[in-house]
């Protein structure tokens, strides 16, 4: 699971991930858009269920949670927080 990892460690995982494993099939879980933007294939959970499905210029093409989800993290990218 990614999630427990850093943006950078995660990046640097997944770029070695996509390169080790061309033409076969990876389940990767991750709360990071960034992260999953370079797959073929992106399914959207929630409550366990799959509510969307596409690549990611798909997703975002249309209103949906994978988008509003994406534009928050840039926006978070953007905007360091405060201490």
């Amino acid at each position: 699971c990614l999630s427990a990892l850093d943006a950078a460690t995660e990046q640097t995982i997944t770029q070695f991930l996509k390169n080790d494993l061309q033409k076969r099939t990876a389940i990767i879980i991750t709360h990071r858009i960034p992260a999953s933007i370079q797959f073929d294939k992106i399914l959207v959970m929630e409550n366990g269920s799959i509510v969307e499905e596409g690549n990611h210029h798909q997703l975002i093409s249309i209103e949906s949670y994978y988008k509003n989800i994406w534009q928050k993290q840039l926006h978070e990218q953007v905007t360091p927080a405060s201490d």
